[in-house]
Formats: C-alpha cells, sequence, structure tokens
C-alpha cells in the first residue's frame, strides 16, 4: 500500500501539475484591494489567483437588508437570506466563471465561514437552509477550503450572534469538515486579550491593542483573556476536523493593516502554503 501511495506522489510531481485555481473571498468590510499582495504571493507560487469583487460599501447591505428581514431582526437567520444571501451570490457567480475546474475558496475572517456557507449541503440547492435566495455551489465545484483568522463558532447564548443567526446555524447544520474536500483553517496567537479598565472620566484614552483584542475576543467566544490574532480567538479560527496551523509573532495578525505580519502577508503564507499544498497533493491522489 505504501509503495502505491509513493508512486501515486512520485507520479503527482513529475507529471505536469497545474494548481488548483484560488479566489480569495475578503471579510468584513474588506474589498479586494486590500487582498493585492497575497494576490500576488499565490500567483509568484503558481496559482492562478482572483479576489472576489466586493467593494466596502457592499457590506453595509448586511445591515440594509437585514433590516427588512424579520429573521435577522430574530437572530435565526440563515446566510442565504438577505444580509449575507448577496455575497453567496457573488461566489457563485465568480466560480462558474472557472468552467467546471474545482477551486479553493480561501476566505479571510468573515469570508471564511461564508465559504462553508456558500457550499451548504454541496447540492447546489438553496433548499437546504430552507428560506432564502442566496445561490449555493455544488460540492465537485470546490476542491479544498483555506480559512484565515475566520470565527467558526458562534458565542455563547449568553453574549450577542453578530451574524443574527447566519453563523450559528451554519455552525449547527454544516459541522466542521462538512464534506469531503480539503479543509485548513489557520489561527493566530500573538495578541492576549487583556480588560481595559479605564474611568468614565477617562474616556479619552486611546484603546490599547490588548484592550481591544479583549473586547472582540468577548463577542466572538465568550471570554477576552484568550490567545487570538487580535480579532477571533484562536481556538474560533481552527475548525474541528480541519488541518489547523497556528502562527505566532509572524503571520499571525488579523488585520491587513499590518502587511508585514498579518496571514497573507509573504512571512505568513510561507508558513502555511506547504501545508496546504501537502493536503492538496494527499486529495490528489486519494480520487
Amino acid at each position: 500500500m505504501m509503495i502505491i501511495i509513493f508512486l501515486s506522489l512520485l507520479l503527482l510531481y513529475v507529471s505536469p501539475y497545474k494548481p488548483p485555481p484560488v479566489l480569495i473571498l475578503p471579510g468584513f468590510f474588506n474589498n479586494a484591494d486590500d487582498y493585492m499582495n497575497l494576490q500576488s504571493t499565490l500567483t509568484s507560487e503558481g496559482y492562478e489567483t482572483k479576489i472576489l469583487k466586493v467593494e466596502r460599501t457592499d457590506w453595509l447591505k448586511v445591515f440594509a437588508r437585514g433590516a427588512l428581514d424579520g429573521m435577522f431582526w430574530a437572530g435565526k437567520a440563515p446566510p442565504t437570506n438577505n444580509a449575507f444571501g448577496w455575497y453567496l451570490d457573488v461566489v457563485h457567480d465568480s466560480v462558474r466563471e472557472y468552467d467546471g475546474t474545482p477551486c479553493i475558496l480561501m476566505g479571510h475572517s468573515a469570508g471564511g465561514w461564508l465559504a462553508r456557507a456558500c457550499l451548504g449541503d454541496g447540492s447546489g440547492s438553496g433548499e437546504f437552509w430552507g428560506s432564502g435566495d442566496g445561490k449555493q455551489l455544488k460540492r465537485e465545484e470546490v476542491t479544498a477550503i483555506v480559512t484565515l483568522g475566520a470565527p467558526h463558532y458562534p458565542p455563547p447564548d449568553s453574549s450577542m450572534e453578530m451574524t443574527r443567526g447566519a453563523l450559528t446555524l451554519t455552525s449547527k447544520l454544516i459541522p466542521g469538515c462538512f464534506h469531503d474536500i480539503y479543509y485548513m483553517s489557520v489561527g493566530g496567537s500573538p495578541i492576549v486579550g487583556s480588560k481595559q479598565n479605564r474611568p468614565w472620566w477617562r474616556f479619552w484614552e486611546p484603546t490599547t491593542i490588548e484592550g481591544f483584542a479583549y473586547e472582540s475576543y468577548v463577542g466572538v467566544c465568550g471570554e477576552g483573556g484568550v490567545e487570538g490574532d487580535g480579532v477571533v480567538p484562536q481556538r474560533s479560527a481552527h475548525l474541528d476536523g480541519s488541518k489547523k496551523i497556528s502562527l505566532g509573532e509572524e503571520g499571525g495578525f488579523h488585520s491587513v493593516n499590518e502587511p508585514e505580519r498579518w496571514y497573507g502577508s509573504k512571512v505568513g503564507v510561507s508558513k502555511w502554503l506547504g501545508e496546504m499544498e501537502e493536503g492538496l497533493a494527499a486529495v490528489a491522489v486519494s480520487e
């Protein structure tokens, strides 16, 4: 058996091999311009890479359209409903441009859990979610899902779920690595949240990095004094059943405003790209 696997891997590397195309899915209030450097790095490594055409102003649709949805207000709206359905539509139409070639969905932040939501049950039918018009992908259109600092789990019931149900239903109905494709989840741990105690009369004091992280972590997982990338706790970024990658000071920061230290920086990509390629090779051998 080991000989067969070895020969298969050897054939894979000796024969002409074209990596699957990559579609980068921007995070909340990010746009395509924020990922140009990541696109350039992946292209230099031989990956045909596109960035989902999303503008910063598009994210206002989450609130504008969600405001008209009773399920959104009740915190029970699936990702196919008004608030996020538009995003799923753009992903669907972009993937169809590959003309049947399976692609890698690479989602940063909210783009990570939305990548999972785009697949639904893998049938391509939105009926799986019960309501909403957001378009769905078919299992055969995706070969891998790679997430960078994505919050994969909703907060405890005592905390407000900021997606108003979309993340909760995604986690419940398609838990962990739901489909038989390659999953890799990258999380960071460079910042431990620390509550910033400021008397009301010192409201003008700037928020510290650790203080901001604390509040963000509480909103994501219910606890603030944990390790994370400054926005998402590491434990929330690691999807059950996926290949889990942990990054520290080098490449483990969430924000694209840290161009030399975030997941998509050159140093960040160098920490996880090799693992991704090994996983893709294993999938190719098994098919």
